[in-house]
């Protein structure tokens, strides 16, 4: 979903930079802070040049950054759940 609304709208508009930053949350609240952190880490500059760094939006996606980095941090030798295979994901869909 975020890739087709980066491509239609690019990849540095606010609509698909706010949808990366809530399936972040989604990242980190499901336990999987090292995907949250690489997504955080891609939007954030992103965020910063287009809607400023000091704006409200920028600094939730900044103070998320962060807390994704200290999750990661407390729990370094826990992998991260797998995703579900490919049959069960495709099954969810129909």
């Amino acid at each position: 979903m975020i890739s087709k609304l980066e491509w239609k709208l690019g990849t540095d508009h606010p609509t698909p930079l706010g949808a990366a930053a809530r399936l972040a949350q989604v990242y980190r609240d499901a336990g999987r802070p090292g995907e949250a952190v690489e997504l955080l880490e891609r939007i954030y500059p992103l965020m910063g040049k287009k809607i400023g760094p000091e704006h409200p939006e920028t600094l939730v996606v900044r103070r998320e950054l962060a807390g994704a980095r200290e999750r990661r941090e407390q729990n370094p030798t826990r992998p991260e759940p797998a995703p579900p295979p490919r049959e069960v994901a495709e099954g969810a869909k129909q």
